[in-house]
C-alpha cells in the first residue's frame, strides 16, 4: 500500500482527523506500522503510512488526502498519531 497525504490548514479538521484516527488506531490494535507523521516545517500537511492507510482510507478520501512518496526520513519528523516504535516499524 502507498503513503498518502492530507493537507488541512484549519485547526478544528487537524484536531478531528486526528481524534478519528487514534479511535480507529485504537480499535486496530495499535500497529507500529500505522501512524500520521508530520513535518513541523509543512504544518499543515499530514503523512499516512501504508499501515496508518489500511485503516485510515475512509478518513484519507473524507479529507480530500492524495497518494504521495513516503517523506525522507529526518529526525524533525514528528509523531502525530501512533505508538512507540513507530519509526523502525515504518523506515525499515
Amino acid at each position: 500500500m502507498a503513503w498518502y497525504k492530507v493537507t488541512l490548514p484549519d485547526l478544528a479538521k487537524q484536531a478531528s482527523l486526528q481524534n478519528e484516527f487514534m479511535k480507529l488506531h485504537l480499535k486496530s490494535g495499535g500497529a507500529k506500522d500505522a501512524a500520521i507523521i508530520s513535518d513541523p516545517l509543512v504544518r499543515d500537511d499530514f503523512y499516512f503510512s501504508p499501515g496508518a492507510a489500511r485503516i485510515g482510507w475512509e478518513l484519507i478520501a473524507r479529507y480530500s488526502g492524495t497518494e504521495c512518496p513516503a517523506p525522507v526520513e529526518t529526525s524533525r519528523l514528528k509523531l502525530v498519531v501512533g505508538v512507540d516504535g513507530w519509526k523502525q516499524a515504518i523506515f525499515r
